[in-house]
Formats: C-alpha cells, sequence, structure tokens
C-alpha cells in the first residue's frame, strides 16, 4: 500500500511537471508572436542564429562551407 502511494504521488509531480512546461511553451510562443509585430528583425536575426547553431551541431562540414562562403562573399563585398 505503501508503494502505491509513492507511485500516485511521483505520478501527480511528473504530471505537474508537464503542466508546467506546457504553459511555458505556451507563454514562448506568446512571445514570439508579440516579437514578430515588436520587433521582426531581431527576432529574424535571433532565429537566423538558432538555425545556424543547429546546422553546426548536425552538419559541421556545411558549417564549414557557410562560413568560408561567407568570408568570400564579405571579400567581394569589400574589393
Amino acid at each position: 500500500m505503501k508503494w502505491l502511494g509513492i507511485f500516485l504521488a511521483a505520478g501527480a509531480i511528473i504530471a505537474a511537471g508537464q503542466a508546467v512546461a506546457v504553459v511555458l511553451g505556451i507563454a514562448i510562443l506568446i512571445g514570439l508572436v508579440v516579437a514578430l509585430f515588436e520587433c521582426p528583425r531581431e527576432l529574424f536575426g535571433l532565429i537566423g542564429i538558432g538555425l545556424v547553431g543547429l546546422l553546426m551541431q548536425a552538419q559541421p562540414l556545411a558549417f564549414i562551407f557557410l562560413i568560408a562562403l561567407l568570408v568570400v562573399a564579405g571579400m567581394l563585398r569589400k574589393g
């Protein structure tokens, strides 16, 4: 009987944690929608930084190619 109470309490704690995670996810989504209208330039910059970070983790060779391409584009722009 004692174990049943422990498992029920653990399940309630996990359910509360999931509810908090859902509320935080909805708050972040609302914040992104507000930022889209308030400061879209900074929002798209943040999204771009996130995508570059994902590219760096998932495809390191493609990330190195992207950096090399940006360096060459910068050199061509100046000269």
